[in-house]
């Protein structure tokens, strides 16, 4: 069984839906690690007239990050999981190898998408398959709860057509 859950996390309901499975699996997993990949690479950002260099912008994008991660990271110790957060930049697929890597890890979850081209190609779960073969953990996407219910029932309406 897994033990050691990696949940990468962009901001998006569909990602967010990993912590719900995570959820279910609890009871099984020893410790989960939730962190945000921030792809900001500006060097620096002009805000309200006032110029914020690389490190203070990163300073401030990281505070950003660990109080999303916050409700998230209660709501896992409150079902008996045991969790630990963080903040990284960059490239998310080799952000996402490198603390899988190092904290190893053996299932990460991703948010997944199910509809047309352009949502399969936003967010996190578009880089399952190349994540995939970078880690030896095995990656898993899912489906916020109601989406995927509605797919389903998308599907058996179409069914009896065919």
């Amino acid at each position: 069984m897994h033990t050691k859950i990696l949940i990468p996390l962009d901001g998006s309901e569909r990602a967010e839906a990993a912590v719900d499975e995570a959820l279910e699996l609890i009871t099984s997993a020893g410790a989960v690690h939730l962190m945000v990949v921030d792809t900001a690479a500006l060097q620096m950002r002009q805000l309200e007239g006032f110029t914020l260099y690389v490190d203070q912008y990163r300073e401030i994008r990281k505070q950003s990050g660990i109080d999303y991660l916050r409700p998230f990271k209660e709501k896992i110790e409150a079902a008996g999981g045991e969790v630990t957060t963080s903040v990284a930049f960059g490239d998310p697929v080799p952000v996402i190898a490198k603390e899988a890597g190092r904290r190893g890890t053996d299932l990460i979850l991703l948010g997944g998408s199910g509809g047309g081209w352009l949502e399969r190609h936003t967010g996190l779960a578009k880089y399952a398959p190349r994540l995939a073969k970078r880690v030896s953990a095995t990656v898993l996407t899912v489906l916020p709860k109601d989406r995927a219910a509605k797919e389903k029932a998308a599907k058996e309406k179409l069914a009896p057509a065919a």
